[in-house]
């Protein structure tokens, strides 16, 4: 689902988090699998990302999982200050707060299993409960390549992929949920990482430890995806 112009107007005009949301991505991917045709753009990142939350971290190395989950808080809180800024209705990006029927069920086909899903939440669930919020992230960025094997991995991957085959008529635009560089002016973008930020959140409140770029304050709302896509509900304030 597109973004107003307004929001896209003002995402433009962020330096780091939006602007080099692929490339961050991209400077994470493992030295050893990049393809040759990438090469040049992998490199690029690479030097040019110095901002913070620091140097992106290989996902197949230690950190890289908590990266993930403070990376995209971040760009949750500069989303929040977008959308009151333009004065905007943050109960339109709410987040999930299960994964919406129709994309679960486009999930377990993608998976080819009618328990993906669940295997992921009840890993989750019980990653939430670790002392490790890298191992959290690490699972939910997880991917054919890196750490596979687990039931329910690849989550965070699958998901993105399905909503873009879902929205066939934004494939290959600037709302393309499937390319990183687009995915963040799609409204989806924030319900589905704003979901994944609630995990996070439900782990620093168990665990009290300096974690991330801001102290937990989740305000809870009720949250649902309707044929037309439509959300209600408030978003966790952190």
């Amino acid at each position: 689902m597109k973004l107003p112009d307004n929001i896209v107007t003002a995402l433009r005009r962020q330096s780091h988090h939006f602007q080099c949301h692929a490339e961050w991505h991209l400077a994470r991917v493992p030295e050893s699998s990049v393809r040759d045709h990438f090469r040049g753009a992998y490199d690029h990142a690479c030097r040019c990302l110095t901002e913070p939350p620091g140097a992106p971290i290989p996902i197949d190395r230690p950190g890289s999982g908590e990266q993930f989950l403070t990376m995209h808080h971040g760009m949750l809180k500069d989303f929040r200050l977008i959308v009151t800024g333009v004065g905007a209705d943050l109960a339109e990006y709410a987040p999930w707060t299960n994964v919406p029927k129709d994309i679960a069920a486009a999930l377990h086909k993608l998976a080819g299993d009618d328990g993906y899903l669940q295997a992921a939440l009840d890993e989750i669930e019980r990653l939430v409960e670790s002392p490790s919020a890298d191992d959290l992230g690490s699972f939910i960025e997880s991917t054919d390549t890196v750490r596979p094997g687990r039931p329910g991995y690849d989550l965070h991957q699958r998901l993105h992929v399905v909503i873009g085959t879902m929205e066939k008529e934004l494939l290959d635009t600037e709302w393309d949920m499937t390319y990183a560089g687009n995915a963040h002016r799609n409204a989806h973008f924030y319900r589905l990482h704003g979901w994944i930020d609630g995990f996070y959140a439900r782990w620093q409140q168990l665990h009290p430890v300096p974690v991330g770029p801001a102290p937990v304050v989740v305000t809870p709302g009720a949250h649902s995806l309707t044929p037309a896509h439509t959300h209600g509900g408030g978003a966790p304030v952190r």
